[in-house]
């Protein structure tokens, strides 16, 4: 793999508002479109206890994990844990991957390598 090099991941007419998972490289991601139409890339495994977040639903322009519901949002931010109480949802967070706009959805892999 050549890192610092767009790939081409998906077409761009493939990827709604439901998860579209995706293994390139060697890696597991999870796709989605929000309201505003824009595209969004994060790594395919939950923070919270490594759930497959393809497996689960957009909701509020957000990606949602199956398992415990936790959100996180096109940026990679938590923005809900939905449990009793009041939870600090600031340090669980997933790297957004870099999407090149136009009609193929293309992974910048500096980004999803970790770099």
């Amino acid at each position: 793999m050549f890192i610092n090099f767009w790939y081409p991941a998906e077409q761009s007419k493939n990827i709604g508002n439901e998860p579209t998972k995706l293994r390139m490289l060697g890696q597991d991601f999870v796709l989605w479109r929000d309201s505003k139409d824009r595209v969004h890339c994060l790594s395919n495994t939950c923070t919270y206890r490594g759930g497959s977040l393809g497996g689960g639903k957009v909701k509020d322009d957000c990606i949602q994990c199956p398992y415990h519901g936790w959100r996180f949002d096109g940026d990679g931010n938590c923005t809900a844990i939905p449990s009793p109480g009041r939870h600090n949802t600031k340090g669980w967070v997933l790297d957004p991957i870099p999407l090149l706009d136009g009609s193929t959805a293309e992974l910048e892999l500096d980004k999803a390598a970790g770099e």
